[in-house]
């Protein structure tokens, strides 16, 4: 048994270890950072000869972006007894249902039939300190997970 665990954290290990980063640096010999790239192609077998971009030259389509997703404002956070989320609700994007989980994935608590509402109170004050994830659940099956922190 120990040398199956064994074999195992080996084997994750190493997987994890061939990862290539998204973003990449460059040293002089004193050991001080000089250069700072954005790796776009992050495939293993070309991982060498990716393309390599400087922030100065990133340009609008390289960046993922949703502006809807930055529309959501939740507050406050940390939160001590309420929190408040209020989302955009398009033709294309709506929020069908809100799920509170504890950080350890138990789901605590699900809001549904939102899809005509823009904003939420979720009550906390039953819940202990710690971290949680809120996730709005879209329509068309997209998520959007918030990490909440909540204090005394």
């Amino acid at each position: 048994m120990k040398k199956l665990l064994f074999l195992f954290l080996l084997i994750g290990s190493n997987a994890y270890s061939q990862t290539p980063k998204r973003i990449k640096f460059v040293y002089d010999s004193a050991g001080n950072q000089t250069q700072r790239y954005i790796c776009l192609c992050l495939s293993a077998k070309n991982a060498n000869d990716s393309i390599y971009k400087t922030e100065e030259t990133l340009v609008e389509e390289d960046m993922i972006q949703d502006a809807e997703y930055e529309q959501i404002k939740y507050y406050p956070n940390p939160v001590l007894e309420e929190l408040y989320i209020k989302w955009p609700n398009t033709n294309e994007r709506k929020v069908i249902s809100i799920d509170l989980f504890s950080l350890n994935g138990q789901l605590l608590k699900r809001y549904e039939n939102l899809i005509s509402q823009n904003n939420m109170k979720i009550d906390f004050y039953k819940y202990p300190e710690g971290f949680y994830n809120v996730l709005l659940i879209y329509e068309n099956g997209e998520n959007k997970s918030l990490k909440v922190l909540k204090n005394k």
